[in-house]
Formats: structure tokens, sequence, C-alpha cells
């Protein structure tokens, strides 16, 4: 635009309207060069009757401050209108107008949008794995405290729960782990408790079974029916006892197993 301005102050009009249609050709933009009265001088693609080219070129004639553009998008394909001043002998003697087509400067915006869109899904999955990696190692105390949980529902004497995670979780999985360990051990007592009772009880009552069998044949016809009932108690405890070895044999066996 200033190389038009300077060869419109220094060649005549048929040269500058050779260089204008050149302009033209090349770039295919529309160029008009017009006089301090608003003739013109040359002209293509462009009119100086157009309302926005009489309104830029007189703001270039004048060296008023041009209006702002209006904001470029990346969809738009528009020309807008840029207009300088013809010196000559440092006096203002016309103006050139031009229709600059802002397709490069839209094609521009749009790779710049696609770069920071481009960054901000870079960043989005940055993110995702990130809070992925932290949702991991979150809940994965969770989980082994799931599994422990699992374990000591089916009465399995498992290993305790990792103590990882936050500190929150820590306290949570420590505590867990203590109190498996209480109720394991509770649960071991009974069991031991149950077997020894039975173990201790089975003596003293094969002796008692033993004094009741002498006493049959000194039992007199009176006798015989609280005798005949304490025969049959006797049984029924012997009967007991023996469901409760057999009872405690039985979760050892088991809880083996399950542990392997």
């Amino acid at each position: 635009l200033s190389a038009l301005a300077v060869a419109a102050a220094n060649v005549d009009p048929p040269v500058l309207q050779q260089l204008i249609d050149r302009y033209y050709a090349v770039y295919g933009e529309g160029v008009v060069a017009v006089d301090a009265d608003g003739r013109t001088l040359a002209q293509r693609g462009l009119t100086a009757a157009d309302p926005g080219v009489a309104h830029a070129a007189g703001h270039a004639e004048v060296n008023a401050t041009p209006p702002p553009w209006a904001r470029i998008w990346p969809w738009e394909r528009r020309h807008v209108l840029a207009a300088t001043g013809v010196r000559r002998d440092g006096e203002l003697v016309g103006a050139v107008v031009t229709a600059v087509d802002t397709s490069a400067a839209a094609r521009a915006i749009a790779v710049g949008w696609l770069w920071v869109a481009a960054g901000c899904l870079a960043l989005l999955a940055l993110a995702v794995l990130v809070a992925r990696g932290l949702t991991r190692w979150v809940l994965r105390p969770v989980d082994g405290l799931e599994r422990a949980v699992a374990a000591m529902t089916e009465g399995v004497s498992g290993p305790p729960a990792d103590v990882t995670g936050p500190p929150e979780l820590r306290h949570f999985t420590t505590a867990f782990n203590t109190m498996a360990h209480v109720v394991r051990s509770s649960l071991e007592r009974q069991r031991r408790l149950v077997a020894d009772a039975s173990h201790q009880l089975r003596n003293p009552l094969a002796a008692v079974r033993l004094r009741a069998d002498t006493l049959e044949d000194t039992v007199t016809e009176a006798g015989q029916p609280t005798y005949r009932s304490m025969t049959a108690e006797l049984d029924r405890l012997e009967n007991l006892l023996g469901q409760l070895l057999r009872l405690a044999r039985a979760e050892e066996a088991s809880g083996s197993r399950r542990v392997g």
C-alpha cells in the first residue's frame, strides 16, 4: 500500500494503472487511487463511488486515524478497507485505498485455535492419566480392605491388608488390621475352648457312665425309671460332646484348606 502511494505521487496515471492492474492480478485485492478532489486516478476491483471507499479515502487525505478493523474470525472470508495518504513534497495530494483479503489472517487464526485446542486436549489427557493414577493409588487400599473383609466373612485367616494410600486410609487400614487380628484371635480362642472343653468333659462323663453302668444290677424296680432317665441324659450329653468335637475339627480343617 505504501509502495502504491509512492507510485501515485510520482508516476503518470497510465503507469499507475498498470501497477494497480498488476497488483490486482497478483494479490486479487481491489485498489483505487484518488486525488485530493476525489477524482479517480486509477482503479481495479474498487470504485471511488463506494461509500466505504470514499470514507476511508477521506480519512487518509486528512491524515486521520483510521477506524479499527472488526474482529477476524476463522470461518470468515471477507475484505477490509485499508487506506494511506499520497504525499508529494510533504503535502497530502490524494489517497490510495485497497481491499485487504483477510483469508490468510483467518487461516492463521484457525491454525492458532487448533494449536490451542490440541494443547487443551493434551492437558486434558494428561489430567485424565494423572487422575487415573491418583484414583488407583487411593483405591488400592480400599480393594485390599474389601478382600480382607471377604476373607474375614468366610472365616479365612488371611494376610492383613496393605497399609498404603493417603494418610487417612492408612490410619483406617491399620485400625482394621488391628480389629481383624482381635476378631481372629477371639474366634481361635473360641474354637480352642470348644475343643478343650469337649475333650476335658469326655473323661468325667466316661467316669459317670462307668459308675452308672455298675449300678444297673443294684437298682430296684422302683428306681428303674429314674435310672433309665439318667442313662438317656448321659447318652444325650455324649452325643452333644461328640458333635462339639466334630464341629471343632471341621472348622479347623476348613480354615486350613482355605488358607492353603
